[in-house]
């Protein structure tokens, strides 16, 4: 009849979380699992007198150790730690974000270099072709009248054909007038 331990179930709610709920050693063991041997001779021994706290040098909390165990956390500085943690994963991804916008800069700066030669080269071979058709962009304004229209039509393009229409002629008409002074 009373060889079988009874299972209790205890709910605390603890309102203020910088408080810590104390428990005596006794309970602590038995939680862990302590045989009731152990339990029956801790009851004859005298009480002991509950710990005092010892307060942590990074704040003025509170520490409880119970027997050899180490110190049971407060809420407060789990939450710290956890803030902690946070600030060195934020440090960490700016950094990272930081190589990658200067590494894409350089990339950028490779590509202009690049593109530069290139267009110098270009110039270079068509040197023949008069710098006046080499400076004129045609059909700037179909082209804006083009892009205006799809702008103000995001999703029905087809509005704008008649625009599409008029900036292909345009380019249809500059190509034969240059393939007309070539040839």
């Amino acid at each position: 009849m009373g060889g079988s331990q009874s299972t209790r179930k205890i709910t605390v709610e603890n309102v203020d979380p910088s408080d810590l709920i104390q428990v005596s050693d006794n309970v602590v063991k038995r939680i862990q699992g302590a045989s009731e041997e152990t339990a029956a001779s801790d009851d004859q021994n005298k009480p002991k007198a509950p710990e005092t706290p010892k307060f942590s040098e990074s704040a003025n909390i509170p520490s409880y150790r119970y027997g050899d165990s180490l110190p049971a956390f407060t809420s407060l500085q789990i939450l710290q730690d956890k803030e902690a943690q946070l600030r060195q994963q934020d440090e960490y991804w700016r950094r990272r974000i930081e190589a990658m916008k200067e590494h894409h800069k350089q990339l950028n700066q490779i590509m202009d270099f690049e593109f530069n030669k290139a267009r110098q080269e270009i110039s270079e071979l068509f040197h023949h072709v008069p710098s006046a058709v080499q400076d004129v962009i045609p059909c700037q304004l179909e082209k804006s009248a083009v892009a205006r229209c799809y702008a103000d039509n995001p999703r029905k393009t087809l509005n704008c054909a008649k625009e599409v229409h008029q900036f292909s002629a345009c380019v249809d008409l500059k190509r034969s007038e240059i393939a007309k002074k070539r040839g």
